[in-house]
C-alpha cells in the first residue's frame, strides 16, 4: 500500500470535511465554519488518490517563538492500525520545523492517546487548574477591582483572528461567549452552574462583571492558567501535550493550550 503524505489543497475540501464527519462527534455547521476559515494549515495521507487521513496546524505562538497547536488528527476507520497517522504527523512536524515552527502542542482526545502522542516525542506538560466561586464572591471581585490578570508566559497565543472564529464556533454548540472590554471568555450554563472553561483578561473584576451581566447563574466553575492568582491553593491538572522541535529549546512547565475545539 504506497502512502503519498502532502499538505492539503482546497480541491481535498469536500472529502476532508467527509472525513472530519466520519470521525468526529460535529455539527456539519461547524465542520463548514473550520474549512471555510483560513486558520487551519491541513496535512493529508493519501492511499490511491483517496484521502484517508488528516490532520490540521493551528498557528501561534509560545513565549514569543512560533509554534502550532495539532488538531482535528483523523483516519478513515478502514485505514486504522497501519502506523499512517504516525508518519502523516512526522510529516507534518517536519513542515512545521522547516517553517521555523519550534513547538507543538495538541490535546489528546481522550485519555487513552496519552499513551500514544508520548511515543510521538509529545510530553504531558501542559496543566490548568480549577476553582468553584460563588456569585456573591464573584459580586465581590467586580466590586473591589482586584489586581489578578492573565499571564502570557508559558501560554500559547493564537492568531488574532482565532477568537472571532472561536467565538462563532463555539456559539453553535450552545455556550456562551463574552468578547468585549479586552475579556474574552466561553462559558456553559447547567443547573445554575456556569462552566466557564475559558477566560482571558487584562483585571479579574471586568470579566467578572461582564459574567454577571450575561448569567443569572450562582456558581461559577473556572478553569485557567496554573499561575493565575485566582487559583491559587488548587490542585493541578494534566490538560494537553508538547513536544519541542528543536533540541536547544526545552519544554517550560505547566504550559497553558487555553481554548480548544470541543
Amino acid at each position: 500500500m504506497k502512502t503519498i503524505f502532502r499538505k492539503t489543497e482546497k480541491s481535498d475540501t469536500e472529502s476532508l470535511k467527509k472525513l472530519w464527519l466520519s470521525c468526529f462527534d460535529e455539527d456539519v455547521t461547524a465542520v463548514n465554519l473550520i474549512f471555510d476559515s483560513d486558520l487551519f494549515d491541513g496535512c493529508c495521507a493519501v492511499v490511491d488518490d483517496i484521502i484517508v487521513s488528516a490532520l490540521y496546524l493551528v498557528k501561534g505562538t509560545l513565549n514569543g517563538e512560533k509554534s502550532h497547536y495539532l488538531c482535528g488528527a483523523s483516519t478513515d476507520k478502514s485505514f486504522r492500525g497501519n502506523g499512517i497517522m504516525s508518519r502523516l504527523i512526522d510529516f507534518a512536524l517536519n513542515d512545521a520545523k522547516n517553517n521555523g515552527d519550534v513547538y507543538s502542542l495538541l490535546f489528546p482526545a481522550n485519555d487513552g492517546l496519552y499513551g500514544f502522542y508520548a511515543k510521538l516525542g509529545y510530553a504531558p506538560s501542559c496543566t490548568v487548574k480549577s476553582r468553584e466561586i460563588s456569585r456573591q464572591t464573584l459580586e465581590s471581585f467586580a466590586e473591589k477591582g482586584l489586581n489578578i490578570g492573565c499571564s502570557k508566559e508559558n501560554s500559547f497565543i493564537y492568531g488574532e483572528n482565532f477568537f472571532e472564529f472561536a467565538k462563532s464556533y463555539y456559539e453553535i454548540y450552545g455556550s456562551k461567549v463574552i468578547n468585549k472590554n479586552d475579556c474574552f471568555a466561553v462559558f456553559d450554563e447547567n443547573e445554575n452552574t456556569a462552566d466557564v472553561f475559558y477566560s482571558a483578561y487584562k483585571n479579574i473584576n471586568e470579566l467578572s462583571a461582564l459574567l454577571l451581566e450575561n448569567t443569572k447563574s450562582e456558581r461559577f466553575v473556572f478553569t485557567g492558567k496554573s499561575d493565575n492568582a485566582l487559583f491559587e491553593n488548587c490542585r493541578l491538572q494534566k490538560c494537553g501535550m508538547i513536544k519541542s522541535l528543536d533540541k536547544n529549546h526545552k519544554i517550560p512547565d505547566d504550559v497553558y493550550i487555553g481554548i480548544t475545539l470541543s
